[in-house]
């Protein structure tokens, strides 16, 4: 009976220790598959931005992007991107979703650099919908950049404006497929694990190893 309940600890113990704190999924992914082509770069300003179109494949909030970036060729000192999420709008972004997020690179023109972007708040994207991911320089970048795409062209589609976002269009980018991104989402549904459970596990790992120095009867 003791080494019934000995094995039973273990297993709980084991079972409470290995509990995930949170799941995580991706919404949009082109870029882990891709080659990227380092070419394929169309110069990114804060008055040409660029937008990825994406359908999201699963609900939840955005934790991070990872998407490939450089500065544009002829440039030094960094170049800042400003990223945000927005409903689609047809053949425009739609309402803005949430706050932006910035991610920097000194990485030079034409050498893309995969930058992982966080610090999202208030973007929650649903499968199945479609979104405008947009870029642009921050006013205050030292640098202009470059968004890559993929080569052979990846999914998604890319749009481009050349008056701060005021038109859109895929002219020059059409034949190009979606610019590379990986987004992650926070599971909605995903709850953190208490920190008393570690230690619960840790109480019936203790236990057992009591319970085996006993001698059976």
């Amino acid at each position: 009976m003791i080494l019934h309940r000995t094995a039973g600890s273990v297993i709980v113990a084991a079972a409470l220790c290995a509990l995930p704190a949170g799941a995580a999924t991706l919404a949009w992914d082109n870029l882990t598959t891709a080659t990227i082509n380092s070419s394929r770069g169309p110069q990114t300003t804060n008055t040409a931005p660029r937008a990825l179109v994406f359908s999201a494949t699963a609900s939840g909030d955005v934790a991070s992007i990872d998407v490939p970036i450089s500065m544009r060729i002829g440039f030094t000192g960094g170049a800042d991107f400003e990223f945000a999420f927005y409903a689609d709008g047809g053949t425009a972004p739609g309402a803005a979703i949430g706050g932006s997020a910035i991610g920097s690179t000194t990485s030079p023109g034409f050498t893309p650099e995969i930058v992982s972007v966080s610090g999202w708040t208030g973007v929650s994207l649903t499968a199945g919908s479609t979104y405008w991911l947009v870029a642009a320089i921050t006013a205050s970048s030292p640098a202009e950049g470059y968004w890559y795409h993929g080569d052979p062209a990846a999914a998604g589609a890319s749009f481009a404006s050349g008056d701060s976002g005021a038109t859109w269009s895929t002219n020059g980018v059409s034949t190009l497929g979606g610019h590379l991104a990986r987004i992650e989402l926070t599971d909605l549904a995903a709850v953190p694990l208490p920190a008393t459970l570690p230690l619960l596990g840790a109480a019936f790992l203790l236990i057992g190893a009591r319970a085996r120095r006993r001698p059976i009867a």
